[in-house]
């Protein structure tokens, strides 16, 4: 069971699909948005709205961003922006229901 336990995490990371490093950053950014849309005063339902279209924005804007910086091609696969999604409202509810 433990082989097994270990190869599908080992997929999950290889594959960076699922989880990244940068999933952490995610979701981080996430917690800070919560933070900022809190400060301000916005009700649940707006947040949840606006931080969405803000994780989304920023997955479309991502890879240009990054080829500017690193002046090469980017490419994520859409599982990994989907999940990059998923980790920054993750962290938005963190923050906005534990802190």
């Amino acid at each position: 069971m433990k082989e097994k336990t270990r190869k599908i995490i080992e997929h999950f990371i290889k594959e960076r699909h699922y989880f990244d490093w940068w999933s952490i950053g995610h979701l981080v950014f996430g917690m800070m948005v919560g933070l900022v849309l809190k400060l301000i005063g916005l009700p649940l339902t707006t947040s949840i709205l606006a931080s969405l279209c803000i994780f989304i924005f920023w997955e479309v804007i991502e890879p240009e961003i990054f080829e500017h910086i690193i002046k090469k091609k980017f490419k994520e696969s859409r599982r990994n922006q989907i999940m990059d999604i998923i980790y920054g409202f993750i962290g938005f509810l963190a923050y906005w229901y534990l802190i």
